[in-house]
């Protein structure tokens, strides 16, 4: 059930099992290659900080309080309210119904929002298209002349592995993340799918989904944003998951 009441002892059940014991490690949740550098958010931020303090950015953005990296107050509201376990993907059938286009990434050395979940998850999303995505080949996406990710897409879905990156996927793979977020994944994507259609079994280009893929229950997608109405432009989930 979607209610407070039962997602908040879940998330409590989640960090307890899962998030703690990692943190517990020194390793960075949003990178599993490096140690948490600046703790909680193993990141120094410093020099966005210093930048968003600064009275003329503060003018031309009209706002009046200060810049914090993590807000304890924000954060515990929507804790105490059990927003991170609380399930969202049920609103995309509806989106996809009507043919916007969404894209589903992670870095796949993210932890915290691992590929594992969020694969899973878009996996066992009920829609009208869910067989055919299913059935879709998983075939190599590149960024310039290196493979930078793993690519499904069917209909208006798109699930995107990106290889070599961490929770902050265009900090680690700049080049990909504007690729992804100019839409050109989508394109590349229909014209593999249509090589797929027609290739032989001997295509090295193209593989389908191993039959032993792992597929792992996931919660919920975290926060969403979108293009501004563009057709050409799909829209971008990230997404929070359990990662078990």
């Amino acid at each position: 059930q979607n209610t407070t009441a039962t997602c908040l002892p879940a998330l409590e059940l989640c960090e307890m099992s899962l998030e703690i014991p990692y943190t517990l490690t020194g390793m960075n949740p949003y990178d599993m290659r490096a140690k948490c550098a600046v703790p909680p958010l193993c990141y120094d931020f410093s020099n966005v900080k210093k930048y968003l303090q600064r009275d003329d950015v503060r003018a031309a953005l009209g706002v009046k309080g200060r810049w914090a990296d993590c807000s304890k107050s924000v954060t515990i509201r929507f804790e105490l309210s059990g927003d991170y376990i609380k399930n969202y993907q049920q609103l995309l059938p509806e989106l996809l119904g009507a043919g916007v286009r969404v894209l589903i990434y992670a870095g796949d050395q993210d932890y915290i929002c691992n590929w594992l979940g969020n694969q899973a998850w878009t996996l066992a999303l009920p829609w009208s298209g869910q067989g055919a995505f299913r059935a879709a080949p998983v075939v190599d996406w590149p960024a310039g002349a290196k493979k930078a990710g793993e690519l499904r897409t069917s209909g208006p879905l798109s699930f995107l592995r990106v290889l070599d990156a961490g929770h902050m996927v265009p900090m680690d793979q700049p080049a990909a993340a504007q690729r992804h977020l100019a839409g050109d994944q989508l394109r590349v994507a229909e014209q593999r799918r249509e090589r797929f259609d027609g290739a032989g079994a001997g295509d090295d280009n193209l593989r389908r989904p191993h039959s032993g893929e792992v597929r792992r229950t996931a919660s919920s997608y975290q926060h969403a944003s979108s293009g501004t109405g563009d057709s050409k432009r799909p829209s971008v989930l990230r997404s929070r998951n359990s990662t078990s």
